[in-house]
C-alpha cells in the first residue's frame, strides 16, 4: 500500500508541474509571436480619419473636416488652394492647409493638334508624421448637339508623375473608369517632404478626325484632387502592408489552436475503468496490469483498495 501511496504522491506532484510548463509555454508563445510580427509591419495599423482634399478648381471640392480640441469637430478653412508651378503647398492632415491656387488646371483654353501642356504642383507633408497621398482626377466631358468632334476625348493623352509613379491613359479611358474621382497615384510621404505632382495632357499632331470646323467643340476637363492622410500611431516604420491583415490573423488562429491543445494535453479528464467516475484534473491515475483482467487504468481510490498489481501512474 505504501508503493501505491508513494506512486499517487508523485503522480500528483508531476500533474501540478506539469500544467504550470504549459501555461508558460502558451504565454511564451503568445509574445514570441508578437515580437515577430511588430518589426515587419504586420500587426494592423489604422488610417487616421482626417483627410486634406486640394482641388485645383476655385470651387471646393472635398472639405475635409478638422478635429476639435475638445474632441468635437469644426469646419474651418479645411480645404488647402493649390497654385499650378507655384510654391509648395503646405498639407497638415489634421485638416489645415494654406497656399493659392489657379481656377482650373488649364483654365478656358483651345488645344489644337500637337499641343503638350504640363503642370507641377508641390505638396509638402506638413503633419506630425509620415503620411499617404492619393491623388485622384474628377473628369468632365460635354458635348453639344451637332458636334464635329463627339469622340475627342478618345485622342486626348493624359499623363502624370507623382513621387516616381508614373502613368499615361487616354482621357476617354479613364471617364470609364470613373465612380466620382479615380486615383491615379497612391505614395508615402516623409513628415515635411515635398512631392512634386506633374500632370498634363497633350494631342497627337497627326490628328484630323476631331476638328471642329467652325461649330461648337466637345469640351473637356479635368480638376485634381489630392488627399493627404496620416496614421494614428505616428510611426513612420509602421505602415499598412498588402496582406498584413490575413497574415496577422492567421497567426493568431495558429497560436489559439496551439495553446487548445496544451491545455487539452495538460487538463484533459479521464473516467477509471472500475468504477467509471471521471478523474478530477488534479488527480493522477494508476494503470494496473494484471494476468487475469489485463490493462487498466484505476483512479486513486480503486488503487488503494487492496490490490498489489503492478501499477504505473500517469498525469
Amino acid at each position: 500500500m505504501n508503493g501505491v501511496d508513494g506512486l499517487l504522491a508523485d503522480a500528483r506532484r508531476r500533474t501540478r508541474r506539469e500544467t504550470s510548463i504549459a501555461w508558460i509555454l502558451a504565454v511564451v508563445l503568445l509574445l514570441m509571436l508578437a515580437g515577430a510580427l511588430s518589426p515587419v509591419g504586420v500587426l494592423p495599423a489604422v488610417a487616421a480619419g482626417s483627410t486634406t482634399g486640394v482641388s485645383t478648381t476655385g470651387e471646393p471640392v472635398d472639405r475635409a473636416v478638422a478635429p476639435a480640441s475638445g474632441g468635437g469637430s469644426q469646419s474651418g478653412d479645411a480645404i488647402a488652394e493649390a497654385a499650378w508651378d507655384g510654391p509648395a503647398t503646405h498639407l497638415d492632415w489634421s485638416g489645415r492647409g494654406y497656399s493659392t491656387a489657379e481656377s482650373s488646371f488649364v483654365g478656358r483654353r483651345i488645344a489644337a493638334p500637337g499641343d503638350r501642356t504640363q503642370r507641377t504642383l508641390m505638396l509638402t507633408n506638413s503633419g506630425p508624421a509620415r503620411a499617404g497621398l492619393t491623388v485622384s482626377l474628377r473628369l468632365d466631358e460635354s458635348v453639344p448637339g451637332g458636334a464635329r468632334n463627339p469622340d475627342l476625348a478618345g485622342e486626348v493623352e493624359l499623363f502624370w508623375s507623382v513621387g516616381g509613379v508614373e502613368g499615361r491613359q487616354r482621357f476617354s479611358a479613364l471617364a470609364e473608369e470613373m465612380t466620382g474621382t479615380v486615383d491615379i497615384a497612391e505614395v508615402r510621404v516623409a513628415q515635411g517632404e515635398t512631392v512634386a505632382v506633374e500632370i498634363g495632357f497633350e494631342i497627337p499632331a497627326t490628328i484630323a478626325s476631331q476638328r471642329n470646323e467652325g461649330h461648337e467643340s466637345t469640351a473637356l476637363a479635368f480638376d485634381v484632387v489630392s488627399t493627404m492622410s496620416g496614421e494614428v500611431d505616428e510611426q513612420p516604420t509602421r505602415l499598412a502592408m498588402t496582406g498584413a491583415g490575413s497574415l496577422f490573423l492567421v497567426g493568431i488562429a495558429a497560436v489559439l489552436l496551439l495553446l487548445a491543445g496544451l491545455l487539452l494535453v495538460a487538463d484533459r479528464r479521464r473516467r477509471c475503468d472500475d468504477c467509471s467516475r471521471t478523474i478530477g484534473r488534479d488527480e493522477s491515475w494508476v494503470d494496473l496490469t494484471e494476468p487475469d483482467r489485463g490493462r487498466r487504468r484505476v483512479c486513486p481510490d480503486c488503487a488503494l483498495c487492496g490490490t498489489t498489481a503492478a501499477g504505473t501512474p500517469h498525469y
